[in-house]
């Protein structure tokens, strides 16, 4: 799935319930995490996200971020939660 994220866009608190990953193919993503620790992930990354843990992302930089992720689900299940 490919991702494009403008400069300043702030996605809301979510969590993944399916492995997923993938590479930052251009930009900066900004990752916070629900206990405020952050981790910068730069052009050219691999991303690995854990299951189940509440996190953000944000565009802190100038240019969009462009990000593909590949998720290992089953169909009846969603790869994306909301969180509270």
């Amino acid at each position: 799935m490919k991702y494009v994220i403008p400069p300043g866009k702030k996605l809301g608190w979510h969590h993944h319930v399916a492995m997923n990953h993938g590479v930052l193919v251009q930009g900066e993503l900004t990752i916070i995490g629900l206990d405020g620790q952050t981790k910068i992930l730069r052009e050219g990354e691999v991303v690995v996200e854990m299951v189940d843990a509440i996190h953000h992302g944000e565009n802190r930089g100038t240019t969009d971020v462009i990000l593909y992720m590949f998720y290992l689900s089953q169909k009846k299940y969603a790869i994306i939660s909301t969180a509270p």
